[in-house]
């Protein structure tokens, strides 16, 4: 996995790598960080006092995951 940083908005990431063990292939997923501090200031933000931010993040439909039942051998 890795993280990177979205240079317009500040936002952070973290890619992770989902494989199925059956099959072997490999998804990477990213995931957004919820940022807890203001850039611009050393204090945490107050979520009570704060506005609500404008809804700008888009949610994707992620692909169907066909669901496999593991069998383990002695």
């Amino acid at each position: 996995s890795r993280n990177f940083t979205d240079k317009k908005t500040h936002s952070q990431f973290v890619t992770a790598n989902l494989t199925n063990s059956q099959t072997g292939e490999t998804t990477a997923i990213q995931l957004k960080v919820s940022k807890k501090f203001d850039m611009n200031s050393t204090r945490p933000i107050n979520q009570e006092q704060t506005a609500p931010a404008p809804k700008t993040e888009e949610f994707y439909d992620a692909p169907d995951i066909p669901t496999t039942t593991q069998t383990q051998s002695a």
